[in-house]
């Protein structure tokens, strides 16, 4: 479907009638997600009606005239002429003040202004990020140090080996034992980690990596729990091994990515290769491009995956396609570190397309609630989403 700017404003005419329907509506929820010129004539669109004296305008348009119009300029598919920035303007103003005059005939007029689900004043509050926790690492599961935050750390020495903490994440030089250390990476948080080996290790949100100071033996083993990206350094004569609740993934040189938030736990494959190891003990090669799915017990799955949405957490971006907000409850937890609530369970079965991005959690749920029409409140930690 065309994404024009005629397109854009007839996506608005029909969301402030109620004429929208629901596979429009998941394109315009993609549309100002990904699309940041249809945000800015969107954003025009809501500044015109916003300001409007409706009545100054009244007997100008026609709303009924201008969306058959609107959908004929589309269905010819002639292109139209560039006009100037005042003329668009101005037909912004005659559109909306029809619309405006429309809606409050009809009672609908509040649809043009953010609405929040009337609850009592002092259980309602805006969003407040919550207070970043810091990233942690358990010394041989002993001595605890804070990585982030005022107390972190900038170097340390522990045994014989020199700490390095800085904006780029954590390195170590010198000899230490092959004892475990645990990092830890809180909700709304990540963190980056350079292994003895040179091996790089990027930590998403919620996620904790097991790892010595120095691999000994005869390979170069470590434990994660959450989502991470690594980039191993080549060692032929040592294999690099990462343990999973479920999966073993063995490499010699390589980069790809460990997801095991839920009990689909899936290793994506970049470069290299790989051979992964499900619960049936069946050994498994990956080509780069795909990806081994492990769920519980059963067989690895084999599948494809676009690269830049299995990797957009390193970029603080994440996408989703005709998603439910029930399958998106953990990861905005995680991101943002609330408490997600469903007032009304089928609310939860809401399906949405777009993307949310990392300390950016007003402008997805302005985006959510222009696109789906659900209300949103927070509660101290928690946020709230309901029908109205």
């Amino acid at each position: 479907m065309a994404t024009s700017s005629e397109h854009i404003r007839i996506l608005f005419m029909e969301q402030l009638t109620g004429t929208l329907s629901e596979s429009d509506s998941e394109e315009l929820a993609h549309l100002l997600a990904t699309n940041a010129a249809a945000r800015e004539i969107w954003a025009s669109l809501e500044e015109a009606a916003a300001v409007l004296d409706a009545t100054t305008f009244a007997q100008e348009l026609d709303p009924a005239a201008e969306l058959a119009r609107l959908h004929a300029i589309q269905e010819t598919a002639v292109p139209v002429a560039r006009v100037s920035l005042l003329h668009r303007y101005r037909w912004l103003i005659r559109v909306a003040a029809a619309v405006l005059l429309l809606l409050a005939a009809t009672g609908l007029y509040h649809l043009l202004k953010p609405v929040r689900v009337m609850v009592p004043l002092a259980a309602e509050h805006p969003y407040t990020p919550a207070k970043p926790q810091a990233v942690q690492l358990l010394i041989a599961g002993q001595t605890a140090l804070a990585l982030t935050g005022d107390s972190a750390i900038q170097q340390l020495q522990s045994g014989g080996v020199q700490l390095q903490n800085s904006k780029n994440g954590l390195a170590y030089t010198g000899n230490g034992n092959d004892a475990m250390n645990t990092l830890l990476v809180p909700a709304a948080a990540d963190y980056r980690l350079t292994l003895s080996d040179g091996t790089e290790v990027w930590l998403n949100a919620a996620t904790r990596l097991r790892f010595p100071f120095t691999f000994s033996g005869g390979q170069r083993e470590v434990y994660v729990e959450g989502e991470a990206y690594f980039k191993v350094a080549k060692n032929s004569d040592q294999p690099f091994v990462v343990h999973t609740p479920h999966t073993t993934v063995q490499v010699l040189g390589t980069a790809f990515n460990i997801n095991t938030y839920s009990t689909h736990e899936t290793t994506s494959l970049v470069e290299g290769a790989v051979i992964v190891t499900g619960a049936d003990h069946k050994k498994v090669p990956l080509r780069p491009g795909t990806e081994a799915v492990s769920n519980g017990d059963a067989p690895l799955t084999i599948q494809g995956f676009d690269e830049g949405e299995v990797l957009s957490w390193m970029k603080g971006i994440s996408y989703f396609h005709h998603t439910t907000l029930q399958d998106m409850q953990p990861l905005l937890q995680r991101w943002f570190d609330i408490k997600v609530v469903f007032d009304q369970p089928e609310v939860a079965n809401t399906s949405v397309t777009g993307m949310v991005e990392k300390n950016k959690l007003p402008e997805f749920l302005q985006d959510l609630q222009t696109s789906t029409h659900l209300h949103y409140y927070f509660s101290g930690n928690q946020l709230h989403f309901s029908r109205p």
